[in-house]
């Protein structure tokens, strides 16, 4: 489990009884006056500002200057008369890219733009768009945002940009904030409709009050379309493909697609997949970009104080010397934290969280915009592109997951044309001690690969009763937009009963209205819900979890944690995926012991990685069986054992299995020493995976194997179905084993530990960072 931005209570307090003490007596942590803080203007160099903080302890690793960037024009003719006149009254001339954009629109092509944040996306999209609609009085178009939020926001520049060109489009946002009275007229006589995925999802459940729109649809954009990756991808894919579907029933012709993606590895690829259409890239760049600075700080440099204190305390003294910040977390609980800790009394801090009421969000927003606050500490929710003014400062509370998320975050800052301070906090996870041993730029990392599969079998089934509501299914016909996978999964849904054919061969849903039950959750598979028993309150005590955290974790007389209490499982109805768990008075903890095995189902691909190594990429069955339990109470603990009997978990994904060919290069190494050397690499590659596709910590694990005739491991997705991660780690191995490599090489221990090989969820002691590293030297060799 990665230790950022996690901080012991006792490393909590120290933070807090620090700036506690400094604001009481109005001095900084480092022993300057208020006055001399607020006077020390650090915006010439707020890198040695940061220096003379008194927490300071050489914590800045490295630190890099990317210089300014100059625009790149290139006119373009043809416009309608309005559009033209509103280019010229603003004196506005495209970039590059905005060229290519509308130019393959005017060529009836679909585009992906992939440009950073602050391109000028936004009026690239629109131009085309709006060109459309003029030509074409009855066209209409529709904007996908990932939030309603950012749909929000959004539908007002639009609706400005409308005005300055003096058209009378009808514009209307469309979501769950939508009051019912107004939804049928919007419906019928919007020229633009701006949603969302989540909303458009249930709406669709009503396809007949949409034909009109549907028929007339030329234009779907979808903004921020990197954001649309792994389980939630799968869903948004089939929602894309619904929509092409009832377009088609409706009438109309396939419309022209617009996405807008932020910096990713693979944003055709990624788009396509999303989209079920070719795609063309634009990524040519042609926006300006001023100077900016990242700085890499070392938390580990300064032990007393916890990652989240620090970041805290960096956001204080950077508003001090008058910059505007965003300091962003990777938890509700960090950013809440962080707020707290950074303000003082001169200046307040307010968290920012996608769980507020929408009301206090816009407040917040708007604030930050005027200048009533100088800074705000946020979670993922503003990292898309909400309009946040002129921010000039981001510190990252701990490496936020991916370089492609921290491309969107670092892009928050600057938008306004002013130069720019990046702060990137690094704690003790792998990742971030990669980069302060190796003192690399993040920014020149290649950005990881957005993943998604559309062919999710458990995606497309939980979806096939929307499908069959909005047009009974016909399978040679509708193969065409959900592929070939799509008979296995209605025959799938006929034998659980949600889907019945009719003699026809047409499907149908059980039931009357599924729009109304489905939502585009994380988890596609069957849940259980845990009754918790013996609080004397008011509040419900219940939970749903996955049917494998139910088995895994919820068995027979385990300890389950809930809101702080411990309960103790008494009762387990796998029929009705019920559990009921009653208080534990007896602090103790248990550990289910498992046997789990991957076997190879198809074979997808395959190539001779090297002549130690064979790579393969497939469709696995994982079954996982939970055989009994160790529980853990008392000080010293004392260990006892207990047996689980019940269902195993299984579910099919996909893998990339390596096998390895023992010859010259491991000469040196015994059967034995070569599979310790092995199984270490399996963790080792397993924990570098982050750097290649965008992928949290529990959605690729591995598996280690030496009983065959070569030594192999299989790193093997964790969702059903698979996400598209697989591929990515098949098609980037090479710079998977490298930083792999490199990891492994430069940690500072001797035998192995979490920053590099030993993994705690593994309890198998056969692993050796010392065979490891000649097993990557051979691999890496050229």
């Amino acid at each position: 489990m990665s230790a950022r931005g996690r901080a012991s209570p006792r490393d909590v307090d120290l933070g807090e009884r620090l700036a506690r003490f400094a604001d009481s007596v109005g001095i900084s942590p480092q022993g300057a006056t208020e006055r001399d803080v607020q006077t020390d203007h650090q915006s010439d160099d707020p890198v040695a500002y940061l220096k003379r903080i008194g927490f300071y302890h050489d914590n800045i690793k490295a630190e890099f200057k990317e210089p300014r960037r100059n625009p790149v024009f290139e006119d373009l003719g043809g416009f309608p008369k309005a559009i033209t006149k509103f280019l010229n009254r603003k004196n506005l001339t495209l970039y590059r890219h905005q060229r290519e954009v509308v130019e393959h629109m005017r060529a009836g092509d679909s585009v992906v733009l992939a440009t950073p944040t602050a391109s000028g996306k936004s009026l690239a999209f629109n131009l085309p768009t709006f060109e459309k609609l003029l030509k074409d009085p009855a066209a209409t178009a529709l904007y996908l945002y990932p939030t309603k939020a950012l749909a929000h926001d959004q539908v007002d520049s639009i609706r400005q940009m409308i005005a300055s060109m003096e058209l009378t489009f009808d514009i209307s946002v469309y979501d769950g904030d939508t009051e019912s009275s107004e939804r049928s007229a919007i419906r019928e006589s919007a020229r633009i409709i701006i949603s969302n995925p989540h909303a458009m999802n249930l709406y669709l459940g009503w396809p007949k009050g949409w034909k009109r729109f549907l028929a007339n649809l030329k234009v779907v954009v979808v903004d921020e379309s990197h954001v649309y990756g792994g389980v939630l991808g799968s869903h948004v894919s089939l929602l894309l493909r619904r929509l092409r579907r009832l377009i088609a029933e409706s009438g109309g012709s396939e419309p022209q697609f617009l996405l807008a993606s932020g910096t990713i590895g693979n944003p055709r690829q990624h788009g396509e997949r999303l989209v079920g259409r070719k795609l063309h890239l634009v990524d040519s760049d042609g926006s300006a970009r001023m100077p900016r600075t990242l700085i890499l700080w070392d938390a580990l440099m300064s032990p007393d104080l916890a990652v989240t204190t620090q970041s805290a305390l960096l956001v204080r003294h950077l508003v001090r010397g008058r910059r505007k910040v965003i300091a962003f977390s990777d938890s509700r609980q960090s950013a809440e934290r962080l707020a707290r800790q950074a303000s003082d009394r001169a200046n307040i801090v307010s968290a920012y969280r996608a769980g507020y009421p929408a009301a206090t969000r816009r407040q917040i927003e708007s604030q930050l915009r005027d200048g009533a606050i100088k800074a705000i500490s946020s979670t993922s929710a503003l990292e898309v592109g909400i309009d946040i003014g002129s921010i000039d400062t981001v510190v990252l509370n701990g490496y936020p997951g991916s370089i492609a998320s921290l491309l969107q975050r670092a892009g928050r800052a600057g938008r306004m044309g002013q130069e720019s301070l990046i702060v990137l906090v690094l704690g003790a996870d792998p990742i971030s001690r990669y980069l302060v041993k190796n003192t690399v730029n993040p920014f020149a990392f290649h950005p990881e690969s957005a993943v998604v599969e559309p062919g999710n079998l458990y995606v497309l089934e939980s979806q096939l009763p929307l499908i069959a509501k909005e047009r009974p299914i016909n399978l040679d016909r509708d193969s065409a937009f959900f592929g070939e996978r799509l008979r296995a999964a209605v025959d799938g849904g006929i034998e659980k009963g949600a889907l019945v054919s009719d003699e026809n061969g047409e499907i149908s849903p059980k039931f009357k209205m599924p729009h109304r039950y489905h939502s585009f959750i994380v988890s596609s598979g069957p849940s259980y819900k845990i009754h918790f028993h013996g609080r004397k309150d008011v509040r419900s005590h219940e939970e749903q979890i996955s049917k494998e955290q139910a088995l895994r974790e919820a068995y027979l007389k385990a300890i389950f944690p809930h809101q702080g209490v411990l309960y103790r499982v008494k009762k387990v109805d796998h029929e009705k995926r019920e559990i009921h768990a009653y208080i534990e008075t007896q602090q103790a903890f248990t550990v289910a012991q498992t046997l789990k095995t991957v076997t190879p189902k198809t074979l997808l691909n395959k190539r001779q990685e090297s002549r130690h190594l064979t790579l393969t990429l497939e469709e696995v069955r994982v079954v996982d069986q939970v055989l009994g339990y160790k529980e853990f109470s008392g000080s010293p603990p004392v260990e006892k054992k207990g047996r689980v009997v019940g269902p195993s978990s299984s579910f099919d994904t996909y893998a990339v299995t390596a096998r390895f060919h023992p010859d010259g290069a491991f000469r040196s190494l015994s059967p034995d020493d070569l599979f310790e050397g092995i199984h270490a690499l399996e963790h080792a590659t397993t924990k570098a995976v982050s750097l290649i596709a965008i992928a949290a910590s529990q959605d690729v694990t591995g598996i280690s194997f030496k009983g065959d005739e070569y030594p192999r491991f299989s790193l093997y997705e964790q969702t059903p179905g698979g996400s598209g991660i697989t591929e990515a780690i098949f098609e980037r191995w090479r710079e998977l084993l490298e930083v792999a490599y490199r990891t492994v090489d430069t940690c500072e221990c001797t035998r192995g530990c979490p920053m590099c090989i030993l993994d705690p969820s593994c309890r198998d002691a056969e692993l050796s960072k010392e065979h490891s590293l000649v097993v990557l030297k051979a691999l890496v060799a050229p």
